[in-house]
């Protein structure tokens, strides 16, 4: 009955709000989404010949909250220094590059993370290597876990900078390609004699044995690169994906490298799988037209279209200011058949925008596939979603439907490291996923986008009991459904007055639980504490003792206690921060919760506490972040 009365609803708000009509003047068929909760109009007729420029018919019309509510918790915390296995106690980690992939192939997605070394000077460190690490996702215990032995048969890297995960349906293995570009010379003066070289370095292939746990490698080519950007695809027609490695041509001084035997080179190529569970190399030209000078290309897919033709889609950086599709003429050969340029407003010291990312994803739901790509600065700041409709070869800008996030800004972090799309979300509506390493749940920043009002626009988010530090948020598949990951570091350890962060904190992120999903009462959740009371939240260390941040009111309901809008005050920052609160009681009135407090007097600083405690006792709150303050409630019934 509910269903129904909302379909009603969206009928007529539908009727009154939908003005579009097809191209050829004809009216949308409706009918209803998969989910049941809106409708979907869509055109009839064929695809749209090369000739055509129309603009596509925008096909959704959804009755969705304008806001995305997004609760989560710690599932993993990790020391990545350690982990890396990278000794030299003066560098700290950096995690440049995590993807995400079900490596076990046990319907839960794991992680993928790449490490480099940086100084206290935040440079890269010539000939300092670090293994990757494998986050699998345990089931049992709802928490990310390292596997010892997995862990130690992992190769030492230098800079992974792509990685690419696939099963090979031959033998059941999963694939992970890593590209590892090398030394990195960002920050390094450019102008010294006694600049480090860029010597590139080599790829792995890891294979994973779902059935015994065991990792391997394939023997790729021993080659040295710089692999900048990587499509994957299959590509000969065997099911087995094939990579196209696509360097920047950074190799510029070979002679003061050593290769240890290897190959290096600034070309691109395919390596092809083969019939003796290897890949051959196969030296690839890009065709572009009209350019003096080869585009340096810094993303890029391979996809196969509704006329079964091979394109590579390429994102540049000076030089080169486009995207390109590139049409596969041979097994060794591609030919440029369109270009679109970066926008203006990306355009940094009079040099071009660079592409970071590039997706082929039905982000409109029209049923039809469109390019989206994502530009910054050349100096790596600022983010400009760029979205194409791509047929026949023809790429056609329609980035007048993007509502753009602060494209101009100057934050060295908000540029999309990856873009994700999933149609079927946790929170009922598809979702395109801007990946960064900035803090995603600022308010003022938007990195989860949704289609509405015909835009794509990023999605307002309410945070609950989540920090606003967490940063780059994966979209991943946990019990078959579509949730998010995200990061907070912690971990401070100082080299000469220099913070490293050595550990991250990994938090799953979903929709709050509805009514109807909260547990029996009587199991863990009970309404034995059910009432109104006083609280009171205090700041404490052991020297100064405690302090009064603030107080109010809370409302205990069948076990869930929530925190009342009135008379509520925190001494200490915006009395909103209580809308971070999650709370419940147990039967034997056992408190267990978490807030985010402002709890520094004079100083704009917050943290996510942890709540544990007896409801007639102190309930204390710890951060992962925070080893000096903690925090206890105090309730007093009404």
């Amino acid at each position: 009955m509910k269903k129904l009365f909302l379909l009603l609803i969206l009928s007529l708000f539908s009727i009154q709000g939908y003005a579009g009509s097809c191209p050829d003047g004809s009216d949308p068929v409706k009918s209803i989404s998969d989910d049941g909760t809106y409708f979907v109009y869509k055109c009839g007729g064929s695809a749209p010949s090369s000739s055509e420029t129309s603009k596509k018919t925008t096909t959704s019309v959804k009755a969705k909250p304008s806001k995305l509510e997004i609760s989560g918790k710690s599932v993993g915390q990790f020391n990545f220094k350690k982990l890396s296995e990278n000794s030299n106690p003066n560098l700290g980690m950096f995690t440049i590059e995590i993807n995400k992939f079900d490596i076990n192939q046990d319907g839960h997605d794991d992680l993928i993370v790449g490490i480099t070394t940086f100084n206290t000077d935040d440079r890269n460190q010539p000939n300092e290597f670090s293994k990757p690490v494998i986050l699998f996702w345990d089931n049992n215990i709802k928490e990310y876990v390292v596997d010892e032995d997995v862990q130690k048969a992992l190769p030492f890297l230098y800079f992974p900078r792509r990685i690419h995960g696939s099963i090979n349906p031959k033998n059941g293995l999963t694939h992970l390609f890593i590209a590892d570009t090398g030394f990195d010379l960002a920050g390094y003066d450019f102008s010294s004699a006694n600049l480090p070289p860029n010597c590139g370095a080599q790829n792995h292939l890891i294979t994973y044995d779902p059935s015994s746990g065991k990792v391997a490698e394939v023997k790729l080519p021993k080659l040295w690169d710089y692999t900048h950007a990587l499509a994957a695809t299959d590509m000969n027609g065997d099911q087995i994906t094939d990579y196209v490695v696509l360097n920047s041509p950074y190799i510029k001084y070979p002679q003061k490298c050593l290769f240890n035997g290897a190959d290096y080179t600034n070309g691109n190529y395919i390596l092809y799988s083969n019939k003796n569970s290897g890949f051959d190399k196969v030296n690839i030209n890009l065709n572009y037209k009209g350019y003096s000078k080869t585009p340096t290309i810094t993303s890029g897919i391979a996809i196969v279209d509704e006329n079964n033709d091979t394109f590579l889609l390429l994102g540049s950086e000076d030089p080169g200011d486009s995207i390109y599709a590139l049409k596969k003429d041979s097994k060794t050969s591609f030919t440029e058949t369109s270009r679109i340029n970066a926008p203006a407003i990306m355009r940094s010291d009079g040099r071009s925008g660079a592409y970071s990312e590039v997706l082929y994803a039905d982000v409109d739901g029209d049923g039809t596939k469109e390019v989206v790509a994502s530009i910054n600065t050349s100096n790596w700041t600022g983010r400009y979603i760029q979205l194409l409709d791509f047929s026949n070869g023809e790429l056609r800008d329609r980035s007048e439907d993007v509502v753009q996030s602060n494209p101009a800004s100057e934050d060295s972090n908000d540029w999309c490291r990856h873009l994700y799309f999933n149609e079927q979300t946790s929170w009922g509506q598809p979702i395109l996923t801007c990946n960064n390493g900035t803090y995603q749940l600022d308010k003022g920043r938007g990195s989860l986008y949704t289609w509405t009002d015909n835009k794509l626009q990023p999605a307002k988010i309410k945070a609950i009991n989540l920090t606003n530090w967490i940063r780059s948020i994966y979209p991943v598949t946990i019990d078959q459904k579509t949730v998010f990951v995200g990061q907070e570091l912690t971990g401070q350890r100082k080299v000469n007055g220099h913070s490293f962060y050595d550990v991250k904190v990994f938090y799953l992120m979903k929709p709050p639980m509805s009514e109807a999903e909260l547990p029996v009462v009587g199991s863990e959740i009970s309404n034995s504490f059910d009432g109104r009371y006083r609280f009171d939240v205090f700041r404490h260390n052991d020297d100064e003792g405690a302090m009064l941040l603030g107080g109010g009111y809370i409302e205990i309901k069948n076990g869930e206690m929530i925190i009342e809008k009135d008379k509520r005050y925190l001494k200490t920052g915006p009395k909103d921060l209580y809308d971070t609160f999650s709370g419940q009681i147990n039967e034997k009135g056992k408190v267990s919760g978490s807030v985010e407090l402002a709890y520094l007097f004079g100083k704009d600083r917050s943290e996510v506490f942890t709540l544990n405690g007896q409801i007639d006792k102190k309930i204390w709150g710890d951060s992962p972040r925070e080893d000096f303050f903690r925090v206890h409630m105090l309730l007093v019934k009404e």
